[in-house]
């Protein structure tokens, strides 16, 4: 976060800017319209376009994080709530994490309360994120129905041959 703080702080300074504009660079908006495109199928093209425009940097890869078993609304989850994209309206019941945070959710996990899941998606490139939001809930069906052990946080990834045999009834 501090090193793109920093490289947008350059950008400013580099243009002749004597104060940040008016919209933070990387805010909860941008991420949340980068949510929305991603889960869009938006093209590699699209993702570059809108990543010139706002100055963020697109991840390569991402991973969906639904959670379940409570209402918390997961925006006030840190450290996911500052490094997800999180969708720009509505509830927040799943967020895309880039792999290099995928490690943070385990101090996430860790604040919810008792009985609360997270189900982590298979980790995909950037504009197939719709398919990991899909393998998560179906995930999350599965772990609310009982079928799939309890865990605080269940990697789908770790569990592909379990979550494809419940796949077709």
């Amino acid at each position: 976060m501090l090193t793109r703080y920093l490289t947008q702080l350059r950008v400013y300074v580099e243009a002749g800017f004597t104060a940040a504009p008016a919209a933070e660079v990387g805010s909860r908006r941008d991420r949340g319209d980068l949510f929305d495109l991603l889960v869009s199928g938006a093209t590699i093209q699209d993702l570059a376009k809108f990543g010139e425009s706002t100055l963020l940097t697109m991840p390569d890869r991402v991973a969906a994080v639904v959670v379940g078993g409570t209402r918390r609304p997961l925006r006030r989850m840190p450290p996911l709530d500052e490094q997800g994209f999180l969708p720009a309206s509505g509830p927040v019941t799943v967020i895309l994490v880039a792999v290099e945070h995928l490690d943070d959710i385990a101090a996430a996990a860790a604040q919810l309360p008792p009985m609360t899941r997270l189900a982590v998606g298979p980790v995909v490139s950037a504009q197939h994120a719709a398919e990991s939001i899909a393998v998560a809930r179906a995930a999350q069906r599965h772990l609310d129905s009982g079928v799939l052990p309890r865990e605080d946080v269940f990697r789908c990834d770790d569990h592909l041959v379990e979550l494809l045999l419940l796949s077709d009834h």
